[in-house]
């Protein structure tokens, strides 16, 4: 059975792989029930690739649908698009 720190520490792997391009900001989906992610894309602006996570994550319907954050080229995590507290999992 996955427990919450199971999926902190695979949060914490994660980190180090999410950057984007130098000068981009980029979308990683992470999927809750198989702990699996993938990049979306990368994004040129900042306010286009919130936007794009934003309007994803305002469709989920429920607390295991895949979930877009949102990274800077420096590996920073900038939002998720929700309130991660809720779900349970951190950036």
């Amino acid at each position: 059975m996955r427990t919450e720190n199971h999926s902190k520490e695979i949060f914490k792997m994660l980190e180090t792989e999410l950057k984007a391009p130098k000068s981009k900001t980029q979308v990683v989906s992470v999927d809750l029930f198989f702990y699996d992610d993938y990049l979306v894309d990368d994004y040129d602006t900042r306010d286009g690739v919130l936007r794009v996570s934003n309007e994803h994550n305002s469709k989920r319907q429920g607390s295991m649908y895949d979930v877009w954050y949102t990274y800077d080229d420096q590996g920073k995590f900038l939002r998720g698009g929700i309130d991660l507290n809720k779900v349970g999992v951190s950036p």
